[in-house]
């Protein structure tokens, strides 16, 4: 299983739409359809990825001005994609909770360890430390030139 975070899902989404439209959006913008194919080749399977609810609706807010394009990626990715929930005053009285990385990435970071994820595709660097700090590969879409884990 691999566990998506928001920028990077909006990168697979802006590449099935239009692949121009990656750097033009500000999420996206230091990015371009080389790195949507490379991350394509890392996801390999969309049956193969994590999503949370958090992370639907963030991306969601984001995107859904895109229209009719957007709305069947959408569409179609969410219904290969699985969805994992998890009670934010689960990750508090487990002690989960990361001020530091909010409860997003909190939650991300909990579930990727509960759940052994072989990876973690994410573009935030310190989510991304505290991964790696917990055992977890992550792949960092922004990071042109080292296309390997850490």
């Amino acid at each position: 299983m691999i566990l998506i975070d928001s920028n990077s899902l909006i990168l697979l989404l802006l590449g099935q739409i239009d692949p121009n439209a990656i750097k033009l959006n500000k999420n996206t913008k230091n990015l371009d359809q080389s790195d949507f194919l490379f991350l394509c080749n890392e996801i390999g399977s969309y049956e193969n990825l994590l999503v949370l609810p958090h992370i639907w609706t963030e991306v969601d807010n984001l995107l859904n001005r895109l229209g009719y394009h957007y709305e069947l990626a959408f569409r179609k990715l969410s219904s290969i994609i699985r969805e994992e929930y998890v009670q934010t005053m689960d990750l508090i009285q487990n002690r989960q909770y990361i001020a530091e990385i909010g409860l997003t990435d909190s939650v991300i970071l909990a579930l990727a360890i509960k759940l052994k994820c072989e990876k973690l595709i994410t573009m935030d660097s310190a989510l991304e430390n505290f991964a790696v700090a917990n055992g977890i590969k992550v792949y960092n879409p922004k990071e042109r030139f080292n296309r390997q884990f850490r």
